[in-house]
Parts: C-alpha cells; structure tokens; sequence
C-alpha cells in the first residue's frame, strides 16, 4: 500500500514537471529540428528569402545560370550623348556578363553558419555582375562609334537668297569623343540584373571659329544697301537693274580677321554684257591675206567701243564700300581695238608646199620631211634635222646592217636566231614590229658598228644608237633612208623586195595609210608619247616619201591627218 502511494506521488511530481518545461522543450527541438535542416540544406540552392532580381525563393545553381545566360543575350548597353541616347546589345559591343563572383556569394552558406539557428532565413540579393569584353570587338565597336559621333564644327555662314534677303546661318558646335575614354568608361561598367546599363559618353565641344554674330554687321550693310535701287545711266537711256539682279552682284569675302562686301565677277558681268548687246559698237576686223606665207595685201579695221567692266566694277566696288552714297552709275566705255583675221592662201607651186608645210607643221607642233620622187619633183621640210627618239623606225636602219652582213655571206635568211630563222626574226621586226629580233641584232653588230656603217651610207649624225635614252633619229633621216631603200640605192634584189613587202603588210596601218588614197610602204614607231610613220606612198597621180614624227599631238590620228591635208594640195 505504502509503495503504490508512494508510486502514484513521483508519478503525479514527473507530470508536473513535464507540465512546467514542456514550453521550452518544444522549441528547443524545432530549433534542433531547423539546425539539422540547415546543415542538410543543399549547396546548389540559394537560401528561401534570397532575391534575384524581383523574385524572392529559393534558386537553383542551373536556374541562376539559365536566367544569366538570358540576361547576357537580352542585356543592352545605353549610351547617353548630347541628350540623345542610342542602345547597344552586349553582342554589339563585345560584351559579356561575369557572374561567377556574385553566383559564389549568393550560394556561398559555411558550416559554421548552417549551425547558427534561424540563418537559413536570412535575406540576400544577387549582387552586381562584372561585364567582360572582348577586346577586338570592343576596340572596333569604340572606334566605329567615334567615327560616327566625332563632328567638326562648322562656321556660321552669310549668303544673298535669290529674292536678295541676306540669310545668316548660324554655328554648329563640333563634338570630340576620345575612344581610349570611352573605352575605359565601358571597361568599369558592372551589371545589376533589372536595370539598364547607362554610359554616359564624354566628349569635348568644339567650338566654331565664325559665329553668327560675327556677321551682323555685314549683313546690316549688305541689307541697307540692297534697300536702295540701283540705276545705269547713258546719255538718255536708263537701265534699272531689279533687286535680285543687284544681289547676285554681290559677295561675301571672309579673312581672318574680316569680312567684307565684293563684287561677284561673272554675274556683274553678265548684266554688262546684256547692256552691251544694245550699247556696243563692233570694231571691223582687219583682215589680211597671205600667199605661200607672205602677205600681200592688208585691209585695216575700225576701233569700236563697249562698257569697261573693270570701270564699272570699280565704281560697284565703291558703292559695296559705301564711298558712294548711291547707287546711281555712269555708264563708262572702252575701245575695242580690231581683230587680225588672217586669209591663208597657198599656189599650186614648190613655194606653196614649202608655206603649206611651215604651216601644218607649225598648227600641230611636229616634224615633217616630203619629197615627190615624180611629177614636179617638189620638196618640204619643218624641223626636219632635228634629233628625235625614233621609237622603232629605227629598225630600218638595223635592217639595212642586216643586208651588209648577208651581202659579206656572214648572215642569209635561213640562219639561226633565237631559236628561229633570220626571215622569221625580220618578219616579226618590220611587220609586228617586236623589239626581241633588233634587240639582239644590235647586240650583234654592236651600237658604235651600226653608227659607223648607217653614217657611212650618207645618213646625218644626227641619226645615233649612242643616246643615253633611245635611239635617236631625225625626219629628213628617216626620208631620206626610206627613198634609198625604194630606189634601190640603199638596198637591192630579193631584200629589198622583202622588205619593202613587209612594209607594205605591217600590222598599224592608221598613221599614212588611213590617210592616203595610195599604196603605202611605211614604218611605224611609239615609244613614250612619240608617235612616228615614214614611208612611199604610190598615189594615183604620183609617188612621195614623207616623213612624220609626233609628240603627244594626237598620235596616228594626227598623221593621218596631215598626210590627208598634203595630198589635198599636191593632188587637188
């Protein structure tokens, strides 16, 4: 009985103890209970009240990553300039997010802390994120946005509309952007994961050297004096020009320091000559007549008269710098002295080619040498002796050395040379009119032989292989040598024969044959700006050699030319 009461009192005591510390137990084993929570919380998740961006949860590593991944492809960079602003994708700039610093910090939970109660709740945000770049992309991205952006300022400027109102535009500042700046600017930027990056573009102004300002006194002259109307007064005629005209007369001269009305040349002068074409007086021509190059007779002109532009300009001047009150001017006038209108005429005569010759020779600035092998006989020269490139007429005169050689039975026409024959290398010489062939026979020959040998065939010194530059020759050289070759004096038999034949079928037919309505045996010649044709001409009503050497004067169309204009004389 004792030990069932005694029983039931440590019973009835263990309840109420249970009873008075049961409120403190319960919460130490919900603190235990979140303690064992916290520890075996995973890693790769952000703790319940983190916040990333606008949202608050729980996070995971692979959606932190997923939503930076869409932030970097969605991000864009704004760039403020002037109060504009112009925005860039981060792919546009080179530009990526790191946010490996900002993921660690925002996982980051240590052991220690995990055994803090209550920790697990404590808020946190996902920080700022560097922005990294690639530096080519981003150096190219700078440099095409300072090109685009960087402006020179532009001068105020003063200008007459056609309605005669003086219009003043204003200034415009220039703008210096520094792509080292600006490039270091983006290099600090970091991104936050809700707002737009902003870059707020530094630059320098640059100020205009003339302002509008600078133009308000002339342009006060300029409108006074265009308020005032302007008249041109002879003896009792009137001339009254209309605003606008007095207007285009008008200029604006700007210097450094000054700026100043002046007189628009070609527009006054076109309202003068319009007077003119009432007021003028014509002079009369002299006119004189010229035979064969002398002049027989002369009929002299009459003096006539027009406006001085350059007077009345002057007094335009004058009246622009107000030393004239107003615009009332005396029609002023000069003499016009006669022209000289020249008659050339030419005799059907020796004389007459030689004038007609000095003349076409002198109109196109080249040299000429003409015989007729029949008929009158007549012959004409213009700077024939003078010592010229010859280009590859020259070939001539190795072709005739090439004979000598045959005739001593040191050459024939079957020879090696080059890999070809003599006649094949002859061919592409006079006909094609290569230079590989006489190349190498100068070589041959050797240059001072060739001089000797072409000298001792009576032609001048003035022909040379010698020259430091080129071969040299003259057009009464050139005449002279072709007319030996086609008697027959400077080459006989079967070479003559081939190479007058090759003469006759060479390959630039558009110096004397274009020109002719004969048969033609030429060689031609271009080198630099020369231009050469000489050769016989078979004309209908008769035989002539000539001679053309040209520099920079046209060409073959220019000897074509020519060789039409002497037949035309010789042969009306």
């Amino acid at each position: 009985m004792f030990r069932r009461k005694l029983a039931e009192e440590k019973a009835e005591k263990s309840q109420k103890f249970n009873k008075k510390h049961l409120w403190w137990i319960i919460p130490l084993a919900g603190v235990f209970c979140l303690v064992i929570v916290q520890i075996f919380w995973p890693k790769d998740w952000s703790r319940p009240l983190y916040k990333f961006g606008d949202s608050i949860g729980v996070f995971s590593k692979d959606d932190i990553l997923g939503r930076l991944q869409n932030i970097s492809s969605e991000a864009k960079m704004a760039f403020g300039l002037n109060g504009e602003v112009e925005r860039f994708s981060f792919s546009e700039i080179g530009a990526t997010i790191d946010g490996e610093e900002s993921l660690a910090r925002f996982f980051e939970y240590s052991f220690l802390e995990r055994l803090t109660p209550f920790s697990l709740f404590r808020s946190g945000e996902f920080g700022r994120m560097k922005i990294k770049f690639s530096d080519l992309e981003l150096k190219k991205f700078t440099n095409e946005y300072v090109a685009k952006h960087n402006k020179s300022p532009k001068n105020a400027t003063i200008e007459l509309s056609n309605s005669g109102e003086v219009i003043v535009k204003d200034a415009v500042d220039g703008i210096e952007i520094s792509a080292d700046s600006l490039r270091a600017s983006l290099l600090s930027q970091q991104k936050t994961v809700n707002k737009e990056n902003y870059v707020v573009v530094t630059h320098k102004l640059l100020k205009a050297s003339r302002q509008g300002s600078d133009y308000t006194a002339v342009k006060n002259l300029a409108e006074k004096l265009l308020s005032r109307k302007a008249i041109f007064i002879h003896e009792y005629k009137i001339y009254t020009p209309t605003k606008d005209q007095v207007a285009s007369w008008i200029s604006f001269k700007e210097s450094e320091n000054s700026i100043e009305l002046v007189v628009n040349d070609e527009n006054f002068k076109k309202y003068i000559d319009s007077i003119n074409g009432e007021l003028e007086i014509p002079a009369v021509k002299t006119v004189v007549n010229i035979v064969d190059g002398r002049e027989v007779s002369r009929e002299t002109g009459k003096v006539g008269s027009r406006i001085s532009f350059q007077k009345m300009k002057a007094d335009l001047e004058k009246y622009l710098n107000e030393e004239i009150f107003y615009p009332e001017f005396i029609l002023e006038f000069e003499p016009v002295e006669p022209t000289e209108q020249k008659n050339y005429s030419y005799t059907n005569t020796q004389e007459g080619l030689q004038a007609k010759v000095n003349e076409i020779g002198s109109r196109y600035n080249v040299r000429i040498s003409l015989k007729q092998l029949n008929g009158a006989g007549w012959e004409a020269n213009y700077r024939e002796k003078e010592s010229t490139p010859s280009a590859s007429t020259y070939k001539l005169y190795v072709a005739l050395k090439l004979f000598d050689e045959m005739n001593k039975s040191n050459i024939n026409w079957e020879s090696n040379i080059l890999g070809t024959t003599t006649k094949d290398c002859f061919y592409q010489m006079i006909v094609v009119s290569t230079n590989r062939c006489a190349e190498e026979w100068i070589r041959m020959f050797g240059r001072q032989n060739l001089n000797n040998f072409i000298h001792g065939l009576g032609i001048s010194g003035t022909t040379t292989f010698m020259a430091s530059d080129a071969a040299r020759t003259s057009a009464l050289d050139l005449r002279n040598t072709v007319e030996g070759i086609y008697s027959g004096r400077l080459a006989s038999g079967n070479n003559r024969d081939i190479l007058l034949h090759f003469m006759d079928i060479q390959k630039y037919p558009y110096g004397i044959p274009k020109g002719t309505k004969g048969r033609v045996f030429d060689k031609v010649g271009f080198l630099w700006d020369y231009v050469h044709d000489t050769g016989i001409v078979e004309h209908p009503r008769g035989t002539y050699v000539v001679a053309i050497m040209t520099k920079g004067s046209g060409g073959y169309a220019t000897i074509a030319q020519i060789t039409r204009e002497l037949e035309a004389f010789m042969y009306p």
